[in-house]
């Protein structure tokens, strides 16, 4: 991760949109708060997201930090994220297969451009993987408790759209401590399991609430503080999205096809009930993308990634009723059966991790208005790591199967490559044209 960064780093590279983003946006907050330090004003700033990003590097700012020392924290923190997810998704797999697992994820153009230039994504999605492993690794003791809510009130207070962490948490708590080995088995048969023993379980899920209870305060406070999710500046954007679910699982389809091969296992093994579970999955899929709109609409917030094949599709013809992309319909429903595929090959408890992160992500990014892929594909290839992680005898899989990821990772690096050369350097815009929203749309 460290490596992907440092060319555009130590070379000053200020081209593209994340270094728009940086000079015009969040640079500027964190200079700003550095000169307001130690009493910041957090009421109205230039940054869509919560402040903790750019109070982490203000007081650096505030000691003299060039923008080049600023970059580098910011690398170094992106370097934590990899290595953390890394981690995870070495317990189950060993060091080479989990290594392959992440690597699409750290050649991700969205996330290499988040370490090269001062965006607060990967500082969020840092929080959201130590989410994940907490609930992955709960223990009914008082230090998970302080320290499940201590990230989440971190996380909420970097990037508020990832308050879908706390059902992660209070699910976890309601699973109860994980037991060794874990099983793949039946989803709906483990579900009724799960609710066995109901007192115990909401006792935990009861205390895994409070826990996560500041957070929720945090975010009030701010909301109360902008009137409205973010800064003033931002809110010219308000509204919903229906066509997210489809949209992430498509995206979830064109990457979890790659790492098929290392979950699909034996399909000879699959029984009635588990292709039902299958075709279930396809059929969510299906109508999700069926109901809404998933035709390429800026002003409805569906543009830019897989959007602008849906366009190109669509230029040629390809669209259903003037409302709906057979591509996207098609990958949807895919997804779905990808997504109910690797869930039956988890194990036990770590699936209803997994899937209460899917639902919590996909709600929280449903109320938001812009359906862009950079919010989405870090998290699907960060499921997909975890996921594959949790497979039980995982790290048994034969190392042919793994081509898949590899190969991922190779595409997705030249692509990163191929959009972040040639660009064209980033404008400085005058303060008051980002805070006019007839200028800044």
């Amino acid at each position: 991760m460290a490596a992907t960064a440092l060319p555009w780093i130590l070379t000053a590279n200020l081209t593209g949109r994340g270094a728009f983003d940086q000079v015009n946006y969040h640079e500027r907050v964190i200079r700003a708060f550095a000169d307001q330090l130690p009493f910041p004003n957090l009421t109205d700033y230039l940054s869509a997201t919560t402040p903790g990003y750019h109070l982490l590097l203000a007081p650096l700012a505030a000691a003299g930090a060039s923008t080049t020392v600023l970059r580098l924290a910011g690398a170094a923190i992106a370097a934590l994220f990899a290595l953390g997810l890394a981690r995870l998704a070495m317990r189950g797999l060993g060091s080479m297969r989990g290594a392959l697992a992440v690597a699409p994820l750290v050649l991700s153009m969205y996330v290499v451009t988040s370490a090269a230039w001062l965006l607060p994504d990967d500082t969020a999605w840092l929080g959201v993987v130590a989410i994940m492993a907490l609930a992955l690794w709960f223990k009914d003791k008082a230090w998970w408790y302080a320290l499940a809510g201590l990230a989440l009130a971190a996380l909420v207070f970097t990037r508020q759209v990832h308050l879908w962490g706390a059902c992660v948490l209070w699910v976890g708590a309601w699973l109860g401590q994980p037991q060794r080995p874990e099983q793949a088995g039946d989803l709906i048969r483990s579900g009724f399991e799960r609710i066995r023993q109901p007192r115990p379980r909401a006792r935990r899920a009861l205390l895994a609430i409070l826990a996560t209870i500041p957070a929720f305060i945090i975010l009030a406070l701010l909301a109360s503080e902008w009137g409205g999710l973010t800064p003033p500046v931002f809110q010219r954007h308000r509204g919903t999205n229906p066509a997210t679910p489809a949209f992430f699982l498509a995206l979830f389809a064109a990457y979890a096809s790659f790492f098929l091969p290392v979950f699909a296992g034996n399909l000879r093994t699959l029984t009635g009930r588990d292709w039902a579970m299958i075709a279930l999955g396809a059929a969510v899929g299906f109508a999700c993308a069926l109901i809404p709109e998933t035709t390429y609409d800026k002003d409805a917030g569906r543009w830019t990634g897989l959007w602008n094949v849906v366009r190109s599709l669509e230029g040629r013809g390809l669209v259903i009723a003037g409302r709906t992309s057979p591509l996207i319909l098609a990958m949807s429903a895919a997804g779905g059966a990808l997504l109910a595929l690797l869930l039956r090959r988890m194990g036990d408890r770590s699936r209803w991790i997994l899937l209460a992160s899917v639902v919590g992500f996909v709600a929280a990014q449903s109320a938001t208005h812009e359906l862009w892929q950079r919010y989405h594909e870090p998290f699907v290839l960060i499921l997909l790591a975890i996921g594959v992680s949790r497979i039980p005898n995982a790290c048994r899989t034969p190392a042919i199967r793994w081509i898949g990821p590899a190969v991922l990772a190779a595409v997705l690096g030249l692509l990163t490559l191929f959009e972040l050369q040639g660009q064209p350097p980033a404008p400085l815009l005058p303060e008051d044209s980002l805070r006019s929203p007839v200028e800044a749309s």
